[in-house]
């Protein structure tokens, strides 16, 4: 099975070795390191060729993109990419000496595995522990249920690894739908989920630096009363369930009847939680009530309503 890295970098100077070397120190090396660069203005990429030329054990393949965003970033390195599995990594990250070995022994195990998902441990610049098993995995590996999936609004794509024959096979639909993917780690596991078999592992095998300039992690620390990142969740579901309903209409025809039907409740219930924060008024509140069983969680709609009364 060769293994493919897929290594995204925008002025990543002051991380992206750090990152390089635990991948170069793998117990099990990649067969191949795919770097691709949204056009960096820093050192970033001397850094990169300057390991080029040091490591010559695995193939190199260094791309650029047109600062097109992270997204498209990604999808240029994935295509580039020719392992039979794809690990993701982003320039910040730094993994465990064991990760490609460990996640290719579930591939093993686990022969209708598609993408494997791993948990996930936050650190300081200084490698001390700010937050461990962030994706609250159950223990040991499990597969990961559709009710699972569209639960679950985010997939951190570092801890992720994928067969590159589910994205080769889906190539005109991540195209035709390019300006509607908004995370490309989502659109992995929803292709990954009805092509074969996702699993999740409780194990992190990496860490995810706090820089404080990873947008994702300064918001985790922020309050949940702030109504536009309540807005922003809505708008977020909403985007992604709309996906997941093109993509099963386009390919499965009649297949899947009972998961679109329970999708299209929650898009509705998402949009009755988006039009309740932008305007409340009381009829907007009652389509939310009537709508909490397909929310992900009651106490979702609950801090919502106080977000809308008391937040800012």
């Amino acid at each position: 099975m060769k293994t493919s890295v897929v290594l995204a970098t925008y002025n990543g100077e002051k991380y992206i070795e750090k990152q390089l070397l635990s991948i170069l120190e793998q117990t099990v090396l990649p067969y191949e390191i795919v770097i691709t660069d949204d056009s960096s203005e820093d050192m970033t990429l001397n850094i990169v060729y300057s390991y080029v030329e040091k490591y010559t054990s695995v193939k190199w393949v260094v791309t650029h993109n047109e600062n097109k965003g992270f997204v498209s970033n990604f999808i240029n390195g994935i295509i580039k990419s020719t392992g039979d599995v794809v690990f993701l990594s982003d320039q910040d990250d730094e993994w465990k000496s064991d990760k490609i070995l460990n996640y290719v022994k579930i591939f093993d195990a686990y022969r209708g595995a598609t993408l494997i998902h791993g948990d996930i441990d936050i650190v300081d610049m200084d490698g001390n522990i700010l937050k461990t098993k962030t994706q609250h995995y159950k223990n040991g590996v499990n597969k990961f249920s559709f009710s699972d999936f569209i639960n679950k609004p985010n997939y951190p794509g570092m801890s992720i690894a994928f067969k590159k024959a589910v994205f080769d096979k889906n190539q005109d639909f991540v195209f035709n739908n390019l300006s509607n993917i908004k995370t490309h780690d989502y659109l992995l596991v929803m292709l990954s989920l009805f092509e074969g078999e996702v699993y999740t592992v409780s194990k992190s095998y990496c860490n995810r630096t706090f820089t404080g300039e990873n947008v994702a992690l300064r918001e985790t620390n922020r309050s949940k009363l702030i109504r536009q990142d309540r807005i922003n969740s809505a708008k977020t579901y909403i985007n992604q369930y709309t996906l997941v309903l093109s993509f099963l209409s386009s390919h499965f025809m009649l297949s899947y009847e009972d998961e679109k039907n329970k999708l299209s409740r929650q898009l509705i219930a998402q949009e009755c939680r988006l039009d309740f924060l932008e305007n409340g008024g009381l009829k907007k509140g009652v389509c939310l009530v009537k709508n909490v069983q397909y929310l992900p969680s009651f106490k979702s709609m609950i801090t919502d309503i106080f977000a809308k009364k008391f937040g800012h």
